[in-house]
């Protein structure tokens, strides 16, 4: 199947939501106080969450009614018993980040064939960045030029890339088990594009994530020539129940887990 048209569409729709996100975020720069709800986890909501979800969803239903689209704001009423096809979105991925204004945060799209992750897109608003994913490889846009991305070749002396927000004392613990060399910070879903870039070269992620936190960013790395597996080293798979991830690490695919 051609995924490439498919993503197309979705690239324009992320971009569309990112210029909302982005315009919220500058008059919170602005206004220096954003009002936020609370989920049912306790994590923060933001009017950039639930605008940018209100947009995608509806656009992908829009632009392909017969696909079911899954997002974060939306999960409950997710059925996906007819469709091989579905969408898997994360309309503001970082909203910790939005809110601590680093920039770091993005919007995410995932499309998903029976359980494998076959394409995706991530904006970063703040940061005028767009990583894309099909069965052609992955793809940056920065400043107006596009180029393909791989990740790293290194198996020794390692960048190790982790979390602004979820840093945790099982990562430490992990990464003993590795040459790690050095270590970079990125917030959100840009970890993945760390790897997928090769200016890192192994991510991982301990504790419960959600499937909607890990499509585009795992169709990206995986595009580029990476990894994503739980830490048995099995490849992490979607259409779980709940939509609940294991823990994983993020590779550039030439490390042994």
């Amino acid at each position: 199947m051609n995924y490439s048209d498919y993503i197309n569409t979705a690239t324009i729709i992320a971009h569309t939501a990112a210029e909302e996100v982005n315009a919220i975020y500058e008059r919170y720069k602005q206004e220096g106080k954003v009002e936020t709800d609370s989920k049912e986890d306790d994590s923060p909501l933001t009017q950039a969450d639930t605008v940018a979800h209100e947009m995608i969803t509806g656009e992908l239903t829009k632009q392909f009614p017969d696909i079911p689209v899954v997002s974060e704001e939306n999960k409950e009423n997710a059925d996906l018993s007819e469709s091989e096809l579905f969408w898997l979105v994360d309309p503001l991925d970082g909203t910790k980040e939005f809110l601590k204004q680093n920039d770091e945060f993005t919007v995410n799209i995932g499309l998903i064939e029976s359980d494998t992750p076959v394409g995706g897109v991530i904006v970063v608003p703040a940061l005028h960045v767009t990583y894309r994913a099909d069965e052609t490889g992955a793809y940056r846009r920065k400043e107006g030029e596009t180029e393909q991305i791989q990740v790293s070749e290194r198996t020794k002396h390692l960048i190790a890339v982790q979390s602004k927000s979820h840093s945790s004392d099982d990562e430490e613990e992990f990464f003993r088990n590795y040459d790690i060399a050095n270590r970079t910070g990125a917030g959100s879903s840009l970890k993945f594009c760390r790897v997928a870039e090769g200016e890192a070269d192994i991510y991982y992620r301990g504790g419960q994530t959600m499937e909607w936190d890990t499509a585009a960013g795992q169709a990206i790395v995986e595009a580029a020539g990476g990894t994503v597996q739980t830490t048995d080293g099995e490849r992490v798979t979607y259409r779980k129940e709940e939509f609940s991830n294991l823990p994983f690490v993020c590779t550039n695919g030439k490390i042994r887990i």
